[in-house]
């Protein structure tokens, strides 16, 4: 699905007015990517699918070290490496 923007411009990409001064870059944007349906890797493929798209770092949120590795297989390759929250 296309979206409008003032400008011509892409998703992701900073239009006129924002790309003026003033504007910083603080570090990346984490989504979370966390397994909600168990067995059901589909939409972990999905999710890799749509952060590599839109440049997302990964967030995960595991309860076990097998959960963990599980997910992070999944996981596209970005410059940050994934962060760990919560857990137990």
């Amino acid at each position: 699905m296309d979206c409008a923007r003032p400008g011509g411009g892409s998703p992701g990409e900073l239009g006129a007015a924002e790309a003026g001064t003033g504007w910083e870059v603080l570090g990346p944007v984490h989504g979370l990517f966390q397994r909600r349906v168990a067995g059901d890797d589909a939409l972990l493929e999905l999710a890799r699918l749509r952060f590599a798209q839109m440049g997302l770092a990964a967030e995960i949120y595991a309860d076990t070290s097998d959960e963990l590795e599980h997910v992070l297989q999944f996981v596209p390759p970005h410059p940050y490496l994934p962060t760990r929250g919560g857990g137990h």
